[in-house]
């Protein structure tokens, strides 16, 4: 399945990855991870959004943008992740009316909305604890030292 390791948790970038590989292994994933980062990294919104579904479109682009690990792949990603954004916005707005708080139809319909919130925000790495699992597995990989070069006493590889 791609995406996922043969022990069927999510693969990560070989920059966050926790286990360690063998300098093959790192250099076979690094070669395929920069071929696909040279790809056009300008996300645009489709003509047929709406107002709301570009500006959250282009936030999330924005906002992400920082992490430099968009590529074009993630197009449609983006755009699922600013249907669900504004629908659950709309039903929530819907929902702060008095006369519809007990609309089970629309309560239902949020929570769909919301469990695929979650989804997506998992694999955009928007939620509180993606963005620490990314950033411990990060910190844990620039602390990796080459025991060898440690014993020796020389320089962190």
């Amino acid at each position: 399945m791609i995406g996922v390791d043969c022990m069927g948790q999510k693969a990560t970038p070989v920059s966050s990855v926790k286990k360690n590989l063998t300098k093959a292994e790192k250099k076979i994933r690094q070669d395929v991870e920069t071929t696909f980062a040279a790809i056009d990294r300008t996300l645009q919104p489709p003509e047929y959004f709406t107002a709301d579904q570009k500006k959250i479109f282009n936030d999330l682009v924005e906002k992400l943008s920082a992490t430099k690990l968009l590529l074009s792949l993630d197009q449609t990603t983006f755009e699922q992740a600013a249907i669900i954004i504004d629908r659950l916005n709309c039903v929530d707005k819907m929902l702060n009316n008095p006369e519809n708080i007990f609309n089970i139809n629309a309560t239902n319909i949020r929570q769909k909305y919301f469990s695929q919130y979650l989804k997506i925000c998992a694999e955009l790495a928007l939620s509180p604890a993606a963005r620490a699992k990314l950033g411990t597995l990060s910190a844990n990989n620039n602390k990796n030292t080459d025991p060898l070069v440690d014993a020796l006493g020389g320089a962190k590889s």
